[in-house]
């Protein structure tokens, strides 16, 4: 008798072992899920970006004749994935997107599109504008000078 006992006891405690393991599970999953509302609030802030990236060039002469602005990435290139930008709320159109030499992303647009928006009859109305960019549902930000050196 002492032997059959033993082994419910064992059943009994594989049991109770199962059930601790599903509650500890739950809670897992429960901490993700929090985790990633709170993170979601935090970068719906501005307050944090999910990527590092630098817009260059870092200062912008609206009096200059560059072309292009490029955003460099810390964030894979996938072709195919399409990214925004805006600059202070305003989406830029006509981007392109293509990898550097490390196969993260890079993101080439119209330098006259910001001018329109940071340099307006005759003055510069945004001197630190915000240059936001989303791919593949991520967001980085950064800014860059704006000066006119004639004025």
């Amino acid at each position: 008798m002492g032997i059959s006992h033993g082994i419910d006891l064992n059943k009994k405690g594989l049991w109770i072992l199962s059930k601790v393991a599903k509650v500890l599970s739950m809670a897992l999953v429960l901490v993700a899920v929090l985790s990633v509302s709170v993170t979601g609030m935090v970068f719906a802030n501005g307050e944090s970006s999910d990527f590092d990236m630098v817009v260059s060039p870092n200062v912008l002469n609206v009096g200059s004749n560059g072309c292009w602005i490029h955003i460099h990435a810390d964030i894979g290139w996938v072709d195919g994935e399409g990214a925004t930008v805006t600059v202070d709320g305003n989406e830029i159109e006509g981007i392109f997107t293509f990898a550097d030499d490390c196969g993260n992303l890079v993101v080439k647009f119209d330098i006259g599109q910001v001018k329109e928006i940071v340099y307006v009859n005759g003055e510069i109305v945004s001197e630190k504008p915000i240059f936001v960019l989303t791919y593949l549902g991520l967001r980085g930000e950064d800014s860059v000078d704006v000066i006119y050196p004639n004025k």
